[in-house]
C-alpha cells in the first residue's frame, strides 16, 4: 500500500506500513483518443467476463514420483508430457497442438522457446495405450516418445528451436508499412529522380505523399492539368504510382503461413510448464489464450467438428522424488475436475505398464544426464554445443550421450573440420574428467 505525499503531479511516495525510504515520483497523465478509450473499455469488459469463467484444479499424486521413473531409465519430465497427451486423448478423443516451455539457460539473457510435445512418437504411444497393446510394447513406445521429447527439448534449450522464429516471421508478414516507410521506398525509385527535376513533378509527389488515397485513382487523369501533355512526365508519374501502390498493398504472405498444418500448429491447445517446486499452486501459472476472448483469423474454419469449441488448458506440473503435482487451469465450459481425473488415469496407466512391461536399468555406470548438466556450466562446452558447425555433435550427444565414451570415433566426420576439432580438443578432457567422477 502506498500514498502520495505532497499532492500535485510530483511528490514523495512511502510505504504506509513498515516505514521504508521515500522516493520522488511523478504522476503520469495518459492522453488518448476517444476511439482508443472505447477499445480499452471493450477489452476490459471481455477480460472481466473471461475471468469470471476461470477454473482450476490441483492433483497431488503421492503414490510415486521421479525416483520410480528414473529406475526404468525414462526422463520424468518427458513422461509427464506423455501423461498429458494421453489424458487429453482420454477426455477429448484426439491429439492436438501442444507446447511446453524450453529454457535458454545456456545463453546470457536467454529466455525460452516453445517446444512441441505432440510428436509422432507420442501419438504412437498414446494409441498403443488406448488400443490396449501389451505392456511391453507400451513401455517400448513410451521410451521412444520420451527419447524424442528429450531430444527436441535439448535442441530448443540450445537455441535450435524454430517455433518462436516462425511465429515472428508470420507476424511480420502481416505487417503493413507506414506512410513514411512507403514514401521512403518510393523516393528511392529511379522514376522519382526524373520527377524531382521539375517543379511540377515535385508538386505531384508532394500531393501523393500527403494523400496516399490518390494511388487508388488514375494518376494520369488526376494530374492531367499539371502534366499538360508531357508524355515523359506522365510515364514517370504512372510508374511511380504503380510502384507505390504495390508497397501500399504489401507483399503476399508466404503460403506456409496459411497452410492448414501451420495454422493448426500455432493454435495452442494443450500448454504446459514444468516447475520444480513444492508449492506449485502459488506460482500464478495461468492460461493466456487469445482464442478464449475472441476468435482469431480462420478460427471458425479450423474449429472442432460440428462447431464444438476445442478444449484448452494450461497445466503446470512438478515432479518431486516421491510425488507428482499438477495445477490444471482453463475456462468454462471445460471441466478442470474431469481433466484432473483423466490425468490420474494416465498416471495409473504409466504405473501399470512400468510394472508389467518395463525393465529397470542396471544400477551403477555413468549418469550421462548429470555429466552434461555439469558440463554445461563450462564456457568451452557451451561454446561448442551452440556453435552451428558443431550441430552434428550436439545432435549425437542429445540422442545418445554414451557417444561421449569414445568422442574421436563417434564424431569422426565432424572432426574433419579444423575449427570443430580444436574445440573438441578443449572439451574432451573435461568431459572425460566428469565421467570419471
Amino acid at each position: 500500500m502506498r500514498k502520495e505525499i505532497g499532492g500535485g503531479g510530483k511528490g514523495y511516495m512511502q510505504a504506509r506500513e513498515g516505514g521504508g525510504e521515500e522516493a520522488l515520483v511523478e504522476e503520469l497523465q495518459w492522453v488518448g483518443v476517444e476511439s482508443m478509450q472505447e477499445k480499452i473499455e471493450e477489452a476490459g469488459v471481455k477480460a472481466d467476463a473471461l475471468a469470471g469463467t476461470a477454473k482450476c484444479s490441483i492433483l497431488e499424486f503421492k503414490d510415486w514420483g521421479k525416483n520410480k521413473l528414473k529406475e526404468y531409465g525414462v526422463s520424468p519430465d518427458s513422461v509427464m508430457q506423455q501423461v498429458l497427451q494421453l489424458a487429453y486423448m482420454k477426455k477429448h478423443g484426439k491429439t492436438v497442438s501442444s507446447y511446453c516451455v524450453a529454457q535458454h539457460m545456456a545463453f546470457k539473457a536467454g529466455r525460452n522457446e516453445r517446444m512441441r510435445g505432440n510428436t509422432v512418437a507420442s501419438k504412437d504411444f498414446v494409441k498403443s495405450v488406448i488400443e490396449g497393446e501389451d505392456a511391453k510394447t507400451q513401455f517400448e513406445k513410451l521410451k521412444k516418445a520420451c527419447s524424442r521429447h528429450h531430444e527436441l527439448s535439448q535442441q530448443c534449450n540450445m537455441g535450435q528451436g524454430f517455433d518462436r522464429h516462425l511465429y515472428a516471421l508470420c507476424e511480420l508478414s502481416k505487417r503493413k508499412m507506414s506512410k513514411a516507410e512507403i514514401m521512403k521506398k518510393v523516393m528511392a525509385n529511379e522514376e522519382v529522380v526524373k520527377l524531382m527535376r521539375s517543379e511540377v513533378g515535385r508538386g505531384i509527389l508532394g500531393r501523393i505523399g500527403a494523400d496516399l488515397g490518390l494511388l487508388q485513382k488514375n494518376l494520369a487523369e488526376e494530374f492531367n492539368e499539371e502534366i499538360g501533355g508531357d508524355e515523359e512526365l506522365e510515364k514517370s508519374i504512372v510508374a511511380v504510382g504503380e510502384h507505390a501502390m504495390k508497397l501500399v498493398k504489401g507483399k503476399k504472405a508466404p503460403a506456409l503461413f496459411s497452410d492448414a498444418a501451420f495454422v493448426e500448429l500455432m493454435t495452442d491447445t494443450l500448454c504446459s510448464s514444468m516447475m520444480e517446486t513444492d508449492f506449485l499452486e502459488v506460482m500464478m501459472a495461468s492460461p493466456a489464450f487469445g482464442d478464449f476472448v475472441e476468435k482469431g483469423e480462420g478460427e471458425e474454419e479450423r474449429g472442432e467438428e460440428g462447431g464444438e469449441k476445442r478444449g484448452k488448458y494450461f497445466i503446470a506440473y512438478s515432479t518431486m522424488s516421491d510425488k507428482v503435482t499438477f495445477f490444471i487451469n482453463g475456462f468454462e465450459p471445460e471441466s478442470m475436475e474431469s481433466m484432473k481425473e483423466k490425468i490420474e488415469e494416465a498416471l495409473r496407466d504409466i504405473e501399470r505398464l512400468l510394472e508389467k512391461g518395463g525393465k529397470k536399468k542396471e544400477k551403477g555406470g555413468i549418469d550421462f544426464k548429470a555429466v552434461m548438466k555439469q558440463a554445461m556450466a563450462d564456457v568451452d562446452v557451451v561454446a561448442m554445443m551452440t556453435n552451428p558447425k558443431c550441430a552434428g555433435i550436439a545432435g549425437k550427444i542429445m540422442a545418445d550421450p554414451k557417444c561421449l565414451l569414445s568422442p574421436m570415433d563417434s564424431f569422426s566426420e565432424e572432426l574433419k573440420d579444423p575449427e570443430v576439432a580444436a574445440m573438441m580438443m578443449k572439451v574432451a578432457p573435461k568431459l572425460k574428467a566428469l565421467m570419471q567422477g
